[in-house]
Formats: C-alpha cells, sequence, structure tokens
C-alpha cells in the first residue's frame, strides 16, 4: 500500500481512552490526530501515514511502546521523526532502553496536557535532525 501524506500528523498510542482523547484536544488544530489504542495500532498507523511526531504508552496490551518505538523507527520516513514514550515508570534503565529503541525522549505520568503540548511542540517545530541528537542525549554516560 501507497503511504497517504497527512501534513501535520500526529499518532497517539494509549490504552487509556482519556489519554487519547485530551491528548487528541490538547494538540488538535493544526495536526491532524491518529488515534491508536496499543502499539500495534500506532505501528499501523505509521505504515500508512507520515507523520511529525509520535506519542507512545509506554505499557500498552500487545505491543508496548518500546516495541512499537523500534518498529516505527525502522519504517521509511520515520528513521528522525521525533517519538516520544509516555511513562509512569521512568528510571535511567527505561530511559536506556528507549533511546536504545529510538525514542526522541520519555516525557513522565501523570502529566498535565498543557505541559505535555509545550514539552512536544519543540520537538516538532525544532525538526527531525533535532530529534536525532536529542535521542544521543538520553543515553546515560557508560
Amino acid at each position: 500500500m501507497q503511504p497517504t501524506v497527512v501534513q501535520r500528523g500526529v499518532i497517539v498510542a494509549d490504552d487509556s481512552p482519556i489519554i487519547r482523547s485530551n491528548v487528541r484536544g490538547a494538540l488538535g488544530e493544526p495536526w491532524h490526530v491518529f488515534l491508536a489504542n496499543d502499539g500495534a495500532e500506532a505501528v499501523e498507523f505509521a505504515r500508512d501515514v507520515s507523520a511529525e511526531l509520535v506519542l507512545l504508552d509506554f505499557r500498552m496490551p500487545r505491543l508496548d511502546g518500546l516495541e512499537a518505538c523500534a518498529l516505527i523507527r525502522n519504517l521509511p520516513n520515520y528513521a528522525t521523526v521525533p517519538i516520544v514514550l509516555l511513562t509512569a515508570y521512568d528510571s535511567t534503565e527505561l530511559r536506556r532502553h528507549a533511546a536504545h529503541a529510538g525514542a526522541t525522549t520519555v516525557f513522565g505520568k501523570p502529566f498535565s496536557i498543557d505541559v505535555l503540548r509545550e514539552a512536544v511542540l519543540p520537538l516538532i517545530a525544532l525538526g527531525r535532525d533535532a530529534a536525532a541528537s536529542r535521542r544521543q542525549s538520553m543515553l546515560p554516560d557508560t
């Protein structure tokens, strides 16, 4: 199937319908927000559209955020798209795994929708190149 290019699209995957709805409301215009119930649906959306940002919950059924992130990162046109992992389980180890899976950054739950919006909009504005360098900054010094 040929990807459908949607300008200013965002993929949001979370198994909580409340979080999906709140994030869609916060991002909304001018972005088309694709809502996925889990990581597997997020990967399917990523195969079909060209999004500018992907937000993935860490813990989801079928395919968790780390697995979905790695699969999406390897899709054509997603090598440098900002991918944000949303989690209530933030730790240095999770950040290391997230960076290796291709996440741009990790954002802790619970969060204010306004704070999330303020955090992710600059990722889109800075563009895809900034996402790759931001991901490297998540890796702990060894």
